[in-house]
C-alpha cells in the first residue's frame, strides 16, 4: 500500500512517487482472514490513481485488470475527476468536474448503474447527463448488496441496483430479491439535498427497517 512494487513494509514515512501532488488520498480497508487496502488519489491535474488491492473478481482498482496490483497506476484516461466513494471493495462511483458520474467494479446486483449485470474492470460513464453533484454506495447488511445513489444539481435522487431493506425512500419496507434490480438510474426523489452520502446505514429486524443517508 505504500504505491511501492514491493510487499516489505517500511519502518517510518516513505515517499511514493515525486512525479505529481495529491490532493484527495481515499483509503479502503477489508479484513477477513487477512487484512486489504485499496487507495486512490486525485492528483491536482484532475488525473486519478490507485494502488493496493484490487479485489481479483471485480477489478476494483479501476485499471482494466483483474490481477492485484501493488505499484501506481493511472485509473481511465479522464483528466477530470472530482471525487469518489467506494464501498466493501467491489464497486465504485466518481464524479468528474464536469458533472458525469462513471462507475466500474463488481456489478452482478447492477449496482453500477449501466444498464446490465456486467462488471467491469476500468471506468466507465453512467448515461449522458453532466449535472450529476453528489452520490453514495449502500454498504452489505447480512451479506446483502445494496444499490447506490446520486443526486443532480435540479435535487433529483436516482438509485440503483438492487432493491433491499427498506432502502426504496417511498415504502416503508421491501423485501431483498436478487431479481427485484435496477441496472439503470431510477428517480427515487426529488428536492433532495445536494449532499455526498458517505455511508448509507441501516438497520433490519422482522419489524421493518430504518436507513439513514450521512
Amino acid at each position: 500500500t505504500t504505491g511501492a512494487q514491493d510487499s516489505t513494509p517500511p519502518t517510518s514515512f516513505v515517499s511514493i512517487e515525486n512525479a505529481r501532488t495529491y490532493r484527495e488520498v481515499y483509503a479502503y480497508c477489508a479484513q477477513s482472514s487477512s487484512i486489504s487496502i485499496s487507495i486512490f488519489a486525485i492528483a491536482t491535474d484532475n488525473t486519478m490513481y490507485s494502488w493496493g488491492y484490487n479485489a481479483s473478481t471485480a477489478g476494483f482498482l479501476g485499471r482494466g485488470s483483474t490481477t492485484t496490483t501493488q505499484g501506481i497506476g493511472q485509473v481511465g484516461t479522464t483528466q477530470s475527476w472530482s471525487k469518489i466513494r467506494a464501498v466493501s471493495m467491489t464497486r465504485v462511483l466518481a464524479l468528474t468536474t464536469t458533472g458525469e458520474l462513471w462507475a466500474w467494479g463488481l456489478n452482478s446486483h447492477g449496482s453500477l448503474g449501466l444498464g446490465d449485470l456486467v462488471t467491469r474492470t476500468s471506468p466507465v460513464r453512467i448515461g449522458s447527463a453532466s449535472n450529476w453533484v453528489a452520490m453514495g454506495t449502500y454498504s452489505s447488511v447480512s451479506g446483502v448488496v445494496g444499490p447506490s445513489y446520486a443526486v443532480n444539481s435540479s435535487g433529483e435522487l436516482y438509485y440503483f441496483g438492487p432493491l433491499a431493506y427498506g432502502l426504496d425512500l417511498n415504502n416503508s419496507y421491501l423485501t431483498y430479491n436478487t431479481t427485484n434490480v435496477q441496472t439503470s438510474p431510477v428517480l427515487e426523489h426529488t428536492n433532495f439535498p445536494a449532499v455526498d452520502f458517505i455511508e448509507i446505514a441501516c438497520s433490519y429486524s422482522t419489524y421493518g427497517s430504518s436507513c439513514w443517508l450521512s
